[in-house]
C-alpha cells in the first residue's frame, strides 16, 4: 500500500512543529563534550600517531591509520555509550533529583553523579565544566578499551602488552590536553 505524498508532507510538518519547550529537563552533557572531542580529534590523532610511531617503532603512515581509525571509533562508539552507561546508572542510582547547592556534599553529588545528564540550578555555571572532569575519567577508559580493540586489530604483527601500554600511554597524553577544556570553563565559570 502506498501512502501519499500529501500525507507524508503533512505528517512530517505536524512532528517537525514547534512545541512548548520545558526549561527544567536538565543538560545532556553529550551535547556539550562531543563537539569539543571532534574540534580535537585532528591534534589527538596526530599526537597519538606519534605516540604510536615512537612506542612500537611503525611507520608514520601506518600509526596514523592507527591513530585516526582508533580515534574515530573512540570518539563515535566509545564515548557516546560510556556516556548513556553513565545516564543510566543516574537513573538507577536515584541520583537524577536536584542537591542542594548550598551544601558542599549537594555541589559534589550535582556534578559527580550528575555529571552525564545535569539538572538545572541557578547561578550554577559551574557545573557543567565540572561535569566535564568528571567525564574525562570514564571516557579515558571507555578510549583506551575501545583504541585497544582497534588498534589490536590493525598491529597483528606487534605484541598485545605493547598495543595495550602504546594505547594507553597515547591515551593519557590525549586525556590530559582534553582536560584543559573543563579547567578553562571552570577558570572562566568562578
Amino acid at each position: 500500500m502506498r501512502v501519499p505524498a500529501r500525507i507524508l508532507v503533512i505528517a512530517a510538518g505536524l512532528a517537525l512543529m514547534p512545541t512548548a519547550a520545558q526549561a527544567n529537563v536538565g543538560i545532556p552533557t553529550i551535547i556539550v563534550v562531543m563537539p569539543i572531542m571532534v574540534l580535537s580529534l585532528i591534534p589527538i590523532i596526530l599526537l597519538e600517531a606519534y605516540i604510536y610511531r615512537r612506542r612500537l617503532g611503525v611507520s608514520g603512515g601506518r600509526s596514523g591509520k592507527v591513530a585516526t581509525v582508533s580515534n574515530l571509533v573512540s570518539t563515535f562508539l566509545g564515548i557516546p555509550i560510556a556516556w548513556a552507561l553513565m545516564v543510566v546508572m543516574q537513573g538507577v542510582s536515584g541520583a537524577g533529583r536536584p542537591y542542594d547547592l548550598d551544601t558542599l556534599s549537594g555541589k559534589v553529588l550535582s556534578f559527580t553523579l550528575q555529571a552525564p545528564w545535569l539538572i538545572p540550578h541557578d547561578n550554577a555555571n559551574w557545573l557543567l565544566p565540572a561535569a566535564g572532569l568528571v567525564l574525562m575519567v570514564p571516557f579515558f577508559f571507555a578510549s583506551w578499551w575501545s583504541e585497544y580493540l582497534v588498534a589490536r586489530r590493525m598491529l597483528r604483527d606487534h605484541e598485545r602488552p605493547a598495543v595495550w601500554l602504546a594505547t594507553r600511554n597515547a591515551n593519557l597524553t590525549s586525556y590530559a590536553l582534553l582536560a584543559l577544556w573543563p579547567f578553562i570553563g571552570l577558570a572562566v565559570t568562578l
